[in-house]
């Protein structure tokens, strides 16, 4: 999975061909791993230990209440669409872990991240507690649940013939007068 930090757009052109080193090519379709020229040998395949087995079953446990403090607010007949699946929330953690597996590498000085539900007996040396990140991650995604929705409920009342008759319309049905005003 090719990660970058920012919001900004994909680079242009059908493959994304990135140099990682002396020697030392990946080449992606958008964000999926297409393959990896290292030296003399081409890797077709790319783990992906945050998605799959036993690492990604238990960041799936781990972001078990999230998801379900989503669907509280939300509500479930919103959570359960096809759009907002564990995958999409699951993501928001992965790619928050991403970036800080990142800027452990970017600082040069080794490190590592120590994901655990038991700490008795552990004595790390810098120990980070970071509670805004679960907080901020929730809004984020009960921001994109509500865009998306809102969305959804506008393309609707859009492609409707009948949006007031639906009881989709806005107030006073002013979107059905002034569709009718521009198409006749």
């Amino acid at each position: 999975m090719l990660v970058r930090e920012g919001t900004g757009y994909d680079p242009p052109g059908l493959v994304n061909v990135v140099a990682n080193g002396v020697a030392d090519v990946s080449a992606y379709h958008e964000s999926s791993f297409l393959a990896r020229l290292q030296q003399d040998t081409l890797i077709e395949a790319q783990n992906d230990a945050l998605w799959h087995g036993p690492v990604a079953r238990r960041l799936a446990q781990w972001t078990k209440p999230f998801r379900l403090r989503i669907k509280e607010r939300v509500t479930p007949r919103i959570y359960n669409k096809e759009m907002f699946g564990d995958f999409t929330f699951n993501d928001l953690w992965i790619g928050s872990l991403c970036r800080i597996l990142i800027s452990i590498q970017r600082y040069g000085h080794g490190g590592a991240v120590l994901l655990t539900d038991r700490n008795q007996g552990l004595l790390p040396h810098y120990k980070v507690r970071y509670d805004r990140l679960p907080r901020h991650l929730e809004e984020i995604a009960v921001q994109r649940v509500r865009l998306r929705e809102a969305g959804n409920l506008l393309q609707a009342m859009v492609d409707d013939e009948g949006g007031c008759a639906a009881g989709r319309c806005l107030p006073g049905g002013a979107h059905c007068r002034r569709r009718r005003r521009r198409f006749g």
